[in-house]
């Protein structure tokens, strides 16, 4: 079999790790190229939804960073046409986020202000509004230095302050405009729970306000441990934001066509072009019609059956990483790449993160196949990848939730799966895991403190709660089964799967 992507295979990967490089969104959302705009997406990035619901790698950081980009948002507009509530004359700011930015109070000043303000926590983030679409001349806050004298001004002038947010609504009509005030790390708001919730909460309630502005709209990028949470949402007609809600869900193909579309888009020319020849190649070979690749705003988009067409994927992912998860690609017991890669990256809910999807490649570039193989990548290099992505979920997760590593440690190298739920109360117990947690001092706790609704058997409320992260999930009989994209960095065992990593989480 020889190669349809006319390039050598050691530039082909180096240019694969570069275009699934993995880096946290700060207020740049990078290469509009990078941005895969899906139909499943389209009601998260429309303009009249307020709430997002999305994990750790989802994509929120980066969709607050996007809409706030015109280059961005006019991608999004083309690649979903009708499916998007398109606005002309739309203007994004930002109300709150994880970059540091002079729009908005970081998180010290926050609790400094939500302690003064318990009561009208909204007046903060009317300020932030104001602050940044008064013309400097009429702002009242132009000689206010702090966001402490600023939102003093707006909670000590109400009715002035209100009627500013109803001129901002009057002139975007009548310049037929709009305005979305996005929201974003909500869990950075403190340092501790007991703070970010009703910090959060008034984000919520202030969105809600905003939508009796005909001009005027919020869009909120939640977790799912806070978009649950009933004390964030604890106010009157939380449910119309909640009952609006998209979710940033991760389909596999979906996930192909983003790594598809980047490496069409690749910064090396010769190999964004010899990749883009190769996929004419192969889908003609398979007769599959309509594959031609369009230019769009100089972007490279996805043929159609690249983009949705499981079948045509396939046949373009198994000539870079082979048909089979073997040594012999005439074997395909071990399973097919286009589906192991994604089956082994899924969590318990069966979602997949494109940072974990793409960091897996990225690993698996680095891996060099045997010098006769004609493929790019190979089997062994995917597995390493998935063990690599596994590293950096339980990372991610330990960071979100610090309690999780206190109650995995115990569990590394002493259980495989699936196991018995016992197994796993005697292990808890004898490492006396309840006092320990109980015992985690506020700073490893926050911001999110401890597991919930421990109860009155403590142990099962721990299983409880890592189920729901998807950690675990619960089969028949007691019976207790974990995903490889936890399970291989957590260092628990499963009889012939990838082998775990023991003791790396500390």
């Amino acid at each position: 079999m020889s190669s349809p992507f006319h390039i050598d295979h050691a530039v082909f990967r180096d240019e694969i790790a570069e275009v699934c490089r993995v880096t946290d969104t700060i207020g740049d959302p990078g290469k509009v190229a990078d941005a895969l705009v899906t139909f499943s997406q389209a009601k998260a990035l429309d303009y009249r939804t307020p709430l997002v619901r999305g994990g750790r790698g989802s994509g929120k950081s980066f969709w607050w960073a996007a809409l706030q980009k015109e280059g961005h948002r006019r991608w999004i507009a083309e690649s979903l046409g009708a499916k998007l509530a398109v606005v002309e004359n739309l203007k994004v700011i930002p109300g709150f986020g994880v970059a540091s930015s002079e729009h908005y109070p970081g998180s010290r000043v926050l609790v400094s202000l939500a302690a003064e303000n318990a009561e009208h926590m909204e007046d903060i983030w009317l300020t932030v509004v104001l602050f940044q679409l008064l013309p400097k001349v009429d702002s009242p806050f132009g000689n206010l230095a702090t966001w402490k004298e600023r939102v003093a001004w707006t909670s000590g002038h109400v009715e002035e302050a209100d009627g500013m947010l109803r001129g901002v609504s009057v002139d975007l009509e009548r310049a037929n405009g709009h305005l979305l005030v996005v929201f974003d790390g909500l869990d950075r708001l403190a340092s501790t729970w007991d703070k970010v919730r009703p910090l959060a909460r008034s984000i919520l309630r202030f969105v809600l306000q905003l939508q009796a502005y005909p001009r005027l709209r919020g869009k909120v990028f939640l977790r799912p441990d806070m978009f649950d949470d009933p004390e964030i949402s604890a106010f009157p007609d939380a449910s119309k934001l909640k009952d609006n809600h998209a979710r940033l869900d991760w389909s596999p193909v979906e996930l192909f066509a983003l790594f598809f579309q980047r490496l069409a888009n690749a910064d090396d020319e010769k190999v964004a072009e010899a990749f883009r020849d190769g996929v004419v190649r192969i889908l003609a070979n398979v007769g599959v019609p309509k594959s031609a690749w369009q230019q769009k705003t100089e972007i490279w988009s996805l043929p159609a059956p690249l983009r949705s067409h499981p079948p045509a994927q396939r046949e373009v992912f198994h000539m870079i990483a082979g048909r089979a998860m073997s040594h012999n690609q005439n074997s395909v017991k071990r399973g097919f790449p286009y589906t192991w890669l994604p089956n082994h990256l899924a969590d318990s809910y069966g979602e997949i993160s494109p940072r974990s999807f793409l960091a897996a490649l990225r690993e698996s570039a680095q891996f060099n196949p045997p010098q006769d193989s004609p493929l790019a990548l190979y089997f062994t290099g995917i597995q390493k990848g998935v063990s690599a992505a596994s590293s950096t979920r339980v990372e991610e997760i330990s960071e979100d939730f610090p309690w999780v590593r206190e109650v995995m440690v115990p569990l590394n190298g002493a259980i495989n799966v699936p196991c018995d739920e016992q197994d796993l109360y005697r292990i808890w117990g004898e490492d006396n895991v309840v006092e320990k947690l109980q015992n985690m001092s506020g700073d490893e706790a926050s911001p999110k403190v401890g597991p919930t609704s421990l109860g009155a058997k403590p142990l099962e409320g721990l299983l409880e709660n890592l189920i729901r992260l998807g950690i675990f999930s619960r089969q028949r009989e007691s019976r207790i089964q974990m995903p490889d994209v936890y399970r291989v960095a957590f260092g628990i065992g499963r009889k012939g799967g990838i082998p775990p990593i023991r003791q790396a989480v500390r």
